[in-house]
């Protein structure tokens, strides 16, 4: 039996996922000790011995354990059963291939930066968690436009009025970001961007920051609820006088990237980025010119 150790990780529960995760097993078998997790599970993961985190599902799987194994530095390869796939960057079929490349030191390895988040609640209660994508502070129960004062390097920045403003990592500027009208930032960039949901003035825009700066958020009127959301999986309640602290986490989230795509691919795969517009033959009204004779 092989000495080192790969976790498969998942919502076993998706039949999709548990029908890949039983494909997989014999693969990386050939290779490693494979070990299965139920990814909706609360119980610890082995440490010992492991090597490399197989996650099957989508980019939320990815997003959810994200949390546990970047402090542990298990570096993580995503297998996509999901829609979209933007992080799981492999499938079912390329998995033997890609374990054997991480376990020969061959596997393109990069480490996306990860945010801490620490919730500071008036009423003496705080939080802390980490996010790879993004933390938004938008609207309470009760969908009014709020007012969020933002804080950089404690300097206050902006109020902005509206649905709300997220701050989002690289690896965050394309999800809830780009549909807010963010940039998209290029994911070796030291960067975070801040971008406002819905602002109520034209000139409210994005910012791009040092990955460096200490955000602090907060809401601007005292009558108003609003939520902080966490990689769009942890809510969290807020009302006035409750403080957000966003900061670079110490810990990044190392993924295997596929070498048979590259990130711009990626981009244009998924999101069909720099595509040309689909000019038509012909204008509305006017006829099509004739095809040319063979």
């Amino acid at each position: 039996m092989s000495d080192r150790r790969v976790l498969v990780v998942g919502t076993l529960a998706r039949q999709t996922v548990s029908d890949a995760v039983e494909q997989m097993r014999p693969m990386i078998a050939r290779h490693a000790e494979p070990v299965v997790c139920d990814l909706e599970s609360d119980e610890a993961w082995p440490e010992d011995r492991v090597v490399l985190a197989v996650v099957v599902g989508g980019d939320g799987s990815i997003l959810k354990a994200s949390r546990r194994l970047a402090p542990a530095e298990v570096p993580c390869l995503g297998v996509n059963v999901g829609r979209l796939g933007f992080l799981a960057a492999f499938g079912v079929d390329e998995v033997d291939d890609a374990v054997a490349s991480v376990l020969a030191g061959e596997a393109r390895l990069v480490e996306r930066m990860m945010l801490t988040v620490r919730i500071e609640k008036c009423d003496g209660h705080h939080l802390a968690e980490t996010a790879l994508n993004e933390v938004v502070f938008t609207q309470g129960a009760s969908r009014r436009m709020i007012g969020v004062a933002v804080d950089i390097n404690g300097e206050t920045v902006a109020g902005y009025h509206g649905d709300g403003v997220l701050l989002a990592t690289p690896t965050g500027s394309t999800a809830y970001n780009l549909a807010a009208g963010g940039p998209i930032i290029e994911w070796s960039l030291e960067a975070m961007v801040i971008t406002p949901i819905c602002p109520h003035m034209l000139t409210h825009r994005s910012i791009a920051i040092s990955s460096d700066s200490v955000v602090k958020m907060r809401l601007v009127e005292a009558d108003r609820e609003s939520t902080c959301i966490i990689d769009g999986q942890i809510q969290v309640p807020l009302v006035a006088g409750d403080v957000v602290h966003v900061a670079r986490s110490p810990h990044g989230l190392v993924i295997i990237e596929n070498p048979q795509r590259s990130r711009f691919e990626t981009l244009r795969e998924k999101l069909h980025w720099s595509h040309p517009p689909r000019y038509a033959r012909g204008l509305p009204g006017r006829p099509l010119p004739p095809k040319p004779k063979e």
